[in-house]
């Protein structure tokens, strides 16, 4: 930390912390390294907000640029940014970023030991700086032990020997572990943004992809709506211009969902049309003073999408919808989730759509008789399970699935959770095992449920709703041989039919 701690003329923040965490080598927590900074440019005010502001621009130079930034954050294994942050130099390999077990007992200390060398050979005014940090960070790695204050030098220079080999990576410190690099891999793969990879997938806000919008329906038969640029205009007090703004936003974040099959996130809305990240988060807040239920257009986007030939954006935004709010039936949730399902296969969805479309009025709901539907629904993923076993030459595995009890209660819906879970992993990769593993998810739902004690409402099974749905959704593919249209259709007059 020489450059970082003695030679602060001309020095800026941006150029301390990089000097800081270049000397250190690993990442460093938001905390200590605002600590090192304040001891190394003893006549600035290094607050949080300073940081902050580095942070930020190094975002919006990335945006701009496209080139590694400076500064990185430190990710977990699923892409998402750790709070309180850890930074981290842009210019690193991504595994060195990733943070899993064995990474940040090496930076806990690796921390530490540069934060006694920094005790023993600093200036007093620096050690009386650093002293209850460098005490925090020796804490983590020897315990208990180091929680006294030492008096001197010599206490520091025989703590850091006692760290010494905690610190050193075999291999040095740029060399990321093997864990590290296993979810290198996993990310590189799951097609992450670069965004995300330095920055964290934090800002990739997906909303429940089968969710409906807070307050927003399709009108019922026979029920009058109002076009959904009209109800925008409305909620801008007829503001004109900020309407164009709300349905502009709307329709580029549609233009992107379409696009790309998938939810973006204002990291990926950002790069996409060329816009800093502040300009696409204060995009998003007006549309939020329109629509203040929603995190990001995503659920307004995919209530309006009909997979009908001949829908374009702008007769999309023209959409009639109905302001109000019906509790959700599994009936309902399950023809929405199915239809969310199909988007990516525009004709045969039509078709789905219009063997299945149906509306319930909502109201009180029976508790009992929604709970009974889910369970039905689960008998049917049980069933199509069955048929995808046959498709995939298993006959023998079929016939094992349909010998299970039909599912009607919670401790059927377990065992045979565990059942289908069994047979899934003797079929290898492809449609007839995807759709095992949604049907299994969704009894595993179902199996955290009290039959004789039904929720007062449906939220608490929906995402196994969807999940269902999903498992039928995969019957699209030619190989499983089951006539989606037609099987949709059977199961939805099922549903009705349950007492």
């Amino acid at each position: 930390m020489q450059a970082a701690g003695k030679e602060t003329v001309g020095a800026t923040l941006p150029k301390t912390l990089e000097a800081i965490l270049d000397s250190v080598g690993v990442p460093v927590p938001a905390g200590a390294l605002r600590a090192m900074a304040a001891a190394a440019l003893p006549d600035r005010n290094v607050t949080s907000e300073a940081l902050g502001r580095v942070a930020a621009y190094a975002e919006g130079a990335y945006l701009r640029s496209r080139t590694a930034p400076r500064f990185a954050w430190v990710i977990d294994p699923d892409a998402s940014a750790p709070k309180p942050r850890i930074w981290a130099r842009g210019t690193w390999r991504l595994a060195r970023r990733i943070r899993t077990e064995e990474a940040v007992s090496m930076w806990q200390a690796v921390l530490a030991h540069h934060l006694c060398e920094r005790m023993v050979e600093g200036s007093e005014a620096e050690r009386e700086m650093l002293g209850p940090v460098a005490l925090e960070a020796v804490a983590r790695v020897l315990g208990p032990r180091a929680m006294h204050l030492p008096g001197g030098t010599g206490e520091w220079a025989s703590i850091r020997s006692q760290l010494t080999p905690l610190a050193n990576h075999p291999l040095g410190r740029a060399h990321p572990f093997t864990s590290q690099m296993n979810a290198e891999g996993r990310l590189e793969a799951q097609g992450f943004s670069l965004y995300a990879l330095y920055f964290g997938a934090g800002e990739t806000v997906v909303a429940s992809g089968s969710g409906l919008p807070t307050g927003l329906r399709l009108p019922h038969p026979a029920e009058e709506g109002t076009p959904f640029d009209q109800l925008v205009l409305e909620k801008a007090d007829r503001d004109p211009k900020l309407a164009r703004e709300v349905l502009a936003y709307l329709q580029e974040w549609g233009e992107m969902v379409d696009r790309e099959d998938a939810d973006p996130g204002l990291d990926a809305y950002a790069e996409r049309w060329r816009v800093d990240l502040p300009t696409a988060r204060a995009r998003n807040e007006l549309f939020r003073s329109l629509f203040p239920g929603e995190r990001t257009p995503q659920r307004i986007w995919r209530l309006l999408w009909d997979p009908s030939p001949g829908r374009s954006v702008a007769r999309l935004i023209g959409r009639e919808v109905v302001v109000g709010e019906l509790p959700p039936t599994v009936v309902n949730h399950f023809v929405n989730c199915l239809a969310d399902a199909m988007r990516g296969n525009s004709p045969l969805g039509a078709e789905v759509m219009r063997e299945t479309v149906t509306y319930e009025e909502g109201g009180e709901l029976p508790a009992s008789r929604e709970l009974r539907r889910f369970f039905a629904l689960c008998e049917q993923a049980r069933l199509w399970s069955a048929q995808a076993l046959v498709a995939a030459g298993e006959p023998e595995l079929a016939a094992g699935a349909l010998s299970l009890e039909p599912v009607f209660e919670q401790s059927v819906a377990a065992f045979n959770e565990v059942q289908l879970g069994r047979y899934r992993k003797q079929l290898p990769k492809g449609p007839a095992r995807e759709l095992l593993r949604y049907a299994q998810r969704a009894l595993r739902v179902a199996a955290t449920l009290d039959a004789l004690d039904p929720p007062p409402s449906t939220a608490p099974y929906l995402s196994g709703v969807q999940l269902a749905a999903q498992a039928l959704a995969v019957a699209a593919s030619e190989e499983l041989a089951i006539d989606l249209v037609a099987e949709a259709g059977k199961v939805v007059r099922a549903l009705q039919a349950v007492p």
